[in-house]
């Protein structure tokens, strides 16, 4: 994942995270704009600038990806360390 570091913390690149999503789901921008009814321009303008998406644009992101919340925040590797541990947990 995309973190960036500035004075007040560290912070995740959501635009950056948004792009990822986009090729492993292979959708566009365009095709979110329109299945979530988030304007474009607005998408593209925020993906140019690296601007951090709002929490409500997030949600509505992974609504249309079929995604949870908490995915979005997650790339691959954690994502497959948290199935590990689910998995070891339930045998137990």
């Amino acid at each position: 994942l995309s973190l960036l570091d500035s004075q007040e913390g560290i912070f995740m690149d959501t635009t950056q995270r948004l792009i990822e999503l986009l090729n492993s789901h292979n959708t566009t921008l365009y095709t979110i704009s329109k299945e979530t009814g988030l304007h474009f321009c607005t998408l593209k303008k925020a993906v140019q600038r690296h601007s951090q998406l709002s929490v409500d644009t997030i949600e509505r992101i992974c609504d249309c990806l079929g995604i949870e919340l908490y995915q979005f925040f997650m790339d691959d590797t954690d994502w497959e360390l948290l199935q590990e541990y689910v998995k070891g947990r339930m045998k137990k």
